[in-house]
């Protein structure tokens, strides 16, 4: 299954793309490790605006629980996000966005006790989403995505249109 809805967001994703965004599927260009080369860093989803890449996406094929609840009854504020999954997005984050900074995405299917999207703040201008994707609303949520991805995208541009490299989002 995860193959299957990986493959079916992206299409969604290409179908819905806008204002000179491109969507990348199973980007291979970055290694974690620089010398010696190492670790080939293979992220679902890159999403480019005029050649610049400005968020990476991943998909899950796990249902997370925004309800989720410790043994001791107090809040699990990670939703039952495996921390591996935040390893990885940070580490795409690092390696593939211009200076570290940018939006993250992970996308899991909507369900029952996943439907708002939770915001993690990973530092220095990273921000890791957790998305939840209605399948029967498919289009809606992929230009849910592009939304989120397009307001950090106006964060860095200032009024004459110049890049700046600040988000404040």
């Amino acid at each position: 299954m995860q193959t299957l809805f990986e493959r079916y967001v992206t299409k969604i994703l290409e179908k819905n793309a806008k204002d000179n965004y491109s969507v990348e599927k199973q980007v291979r260009s970055v290694y974690l490790s620089e010398a010696p080369k190492a670790f080939l860093l293979k992220p679902d989803i890159a999403i480019s605006q005029d050649g610049q890449v400005v968020s990476i996406l991943d998909t899950k094929w796990k249902l997370i629980d925004q309800n989720a609840l410790y043994d001791n009854g107090n809040e699990d504020k990670k939703a039952n996000i495996s921390q591996a999954d935040m390893y990885q997005m940070f580490a795409y984050g690092h390696k593939y966005l211009k200076g570290g900074k940018g939006k993250l995405v992970l996308i899991y299917p909507q369900w029952s006790n996943f439907n708002e999207m939770k915001q993690f703040d990973l530092g220095n201008g990273l921000v890791l989403y957790a998305f939840p994707f209605v399948l029967n609303e498919a289009d809606k949520s992929a230009l849910n995505i592009f939304e989120l991805i397009q307001r950090g995208v106006d964060a860095e541009t200032n009024a004459d249109g110049v890049n700046t490299g600040v988000n404040d989002s």
